[in-house]
Order: C-alpha cells, then sequence, then structure tokens
C-alpha cells in the first residue's frame, strides 16, 4: 500500500491540534504528517503515529516552509494542505486512485466562515466551488495581477464530470506524485524570485505549460477557512502578496519559463470562453476582454 505523506505549513495557527486530529481521523490508508512551525508559537498536538514536527527559530515563509517539509517526505505521494483546513473521509485513497505521475489534484473546496467550527461542522459549510479561473491581467485594476478566482457559472454548468480539468487553483490544498515534486518541479522558488506568495500559481503555470494537468478531483473535499486577521495569528502584508502575484504574472504571461512546452496564449485558447464583462456570473468579480489575443501578441 503506497503512503502519503501530508505536509502542513503553520505560523501561528491556532487550529493545527484540531487538523492534525481531523487528518488522522480522515484518512483510510497509510500517512505520515510533517507540520512545520513557521517560527514561534509552537502549538501542542495530538499523539498520532509517523508524526514529524519541525521547529523553526522564525518565520521563513510559505514557500521556504513546503520545500523543507516536502523534501522530508518518504511517501509515494504527497498532499498539501494549510492549517486552517478540514478533510472528507477516505481523500488519501480517493485521491491516489485517479492522479496521473504528472499531475496535480485538488479536492472539490467548500468555503467555511470565520467561526472554528464551521470548519469541522458539514452542515455549516458554504456551497462547493470546484473551478477557478485566471483574472485577466490586462483587465485586473491593480495591473497586471492574475489572481485564483471562484468560476462559479462553470462550477454551475458541469456537474457530469466527478474528475475534470481545472485552469488554476486556490492552493490551500493539493496532491500529487511525490517524484513529480521533486523531479519536474523541483519544489518551489525561493521568496527571494517572486516573493512569498503565489506559489500556487507558479505550480500550476509549470505544470500546464510544462505539458502536465491541474485537475479537480470531486469525489473528495476539503473546507477551508476563509481569512480574517481576527482568526489568524499573524499579519499578511498585503502590498507583498500583490506584489508576488504581478512577477508571477510577468514571468509566465511573457513566456520567461525555459521550461515550457507551450505559450501563454495556449492555457487561456485551452479554456476559453473565461469569464468576460458581459457573460460573468455570481461572485466572477473580474473579466477577460474579447479582443484578449491582441494583448499577447504585444509581449
Amino acid at each position: 500500500m503506497s503512503k502519503v505523506s501530508v505536509i502542513i505549513p503553520a505560523r501561528n495557527e491556532n487550529l493545527i491540534a484540531r487538523v492534525v486530529k481531523d487528518v488522522y481521523d480522515k484518512a483510510s490508508g497509510e500517512i505520515e504528517v510533517i507540520v512545520i512551525f513557521d517560527g514561534e508559537p509552537y502549538y501542542f498536538l495530538p499523539d498520532c503515529p509517523n508524526l514529524c514536527t519541525i521547529h523553526l527559530p522564525q518565520a521563513i515563509g510559505m514557500r521556504e516552509c513546503m520545500n523543507i517539509a516536502a523534501s522530508k517526505a518518504t511517501g509515494e505521494y504527497l498532499f498539501k494542505i494549510d492549517a486552517h483546513c478540514s478533510l472528507g473521509l477516505g481523500f488519501d485513497e480517493i485521491l491516489k486512485r485517479d492522479c496521473d505521475t504528472d499531475w496535480i489534484v485538488v479536492p472539490r473546496i467548500y468555503a467555511a466562515n470565520y467561526d472554528d467550527d464551521d470548519l469541522f461542522d458539514i452542515p455549516r459549510l458554504n456551497r462547493s466551488i470546484d473551478y477557478y479561473y485566471l483574472s485577466c491581467p490586462w483587465t485586473h485594476p491593480r495591473f497586471f495581477q492574475m489572481m485564483s478566482c471562484f468560476w462559479d457559472t462553470k462550477t454551475q454548468a458541469v456537474n457530469d464530470k466527478p474528475i475534470d480539468e481545472i485552469m488554476t487553483f486556490q492552493g490551500s490544498c493539493w496532491f500529487m506524485h511525490t517524484d513529480y515534486w521533486r523531479n519536474f518541479l523541483h519544489g518551489v522558488e525561493p521568496s527571494k524570485t517572486f516573493g512569498p506568495y503565489a506559489e500556487h500559481q507558479e505550480m500550476g503555470f509549470k505544470i500546464w505549460l510544462g505539458g502536465g494537468k491541474a485537475m479537480v478531483n470531486k469525489n473528495a473535499w476539503y473546507a477551508h477557512q476563509q481569512r480574517s486577521n481576527k482568526r489568524r495569528g499573524w499579519h499578511r502584508a498585503i502590498s507583498e502578496f500583490h506584489s508576488s502575484h504581478i512577477q508571477v504574472a510577468h514571468y509566465f504571461v511573457e513566456n520567461k519559463w525555459p521550461g515550457k512546452i507551450h505559450d501563454f496564449d495556449w492555457l487561456i485558447e485551452k479554456f476559453w470562453p473565461l469569464p468576460t464583462e458581459t457573460t460573468r456570473g455570481y461572485g466572477e468579480e473580474y473579466f477577460w476582454p474579447m479582443d484578449w489575443r491582441k494583448f499577447c501578441e504585444q509581449n
């Protein structure tokens, strides 16, 4: 039986003990859990088998934490979740059944409210989202920023494909072969390259433009606690958040990545039509112009 290595970066996350217990309660097969504390405080964790903890003396950021934790993984599969997520029963076996060697797979996501109990109480979860789209860098109000946006119209329209291709994903939870992480992605770039954020977009671009696939498996699910300064124990500099997304967008939209076998416009064509100013639906704040191709030609 193949093992799943669960990595959980945690920076002053007061739910980490409940999250770790939930992982063990919901797993059906063999797992190991690697919690990396991104600086103090270090929270007490339940006594569980194959639980490894890494205590960093000071915060270094999500990107570096992911790389360090993944380097300790001994499982055939790598599963990353944020330290404020809960999982559906049997998540590991469900995801293992349908994961090609060049895929990144995400479960169906539910957005939980700020109350801690919302995260672990299925009836209190909001409706699910299965699809995300990239915002257009040329029409985003913060110029040249690409965000992972809820694609509600596609979520509502496509209900007959339990496993399907997705343009992008939220980043709080993903699953892949450990060899793919190490030998193709080689982890994620350090913060000095793109800044501390947008690591999921870097991964998604490299996978799609490098010949792999990003997929959603609707047979598995997880819940993610939405951001609130009251519920998170550290401050995220919004300027750094935007800067990271802008830097990643420039790099891949301008086709600077040497590992690509597809240009950026290939990805847009693949998932077109995307939400436009006249077709966007509920919650689809950002839109693509119909003449988006002319912007690509200017790069």
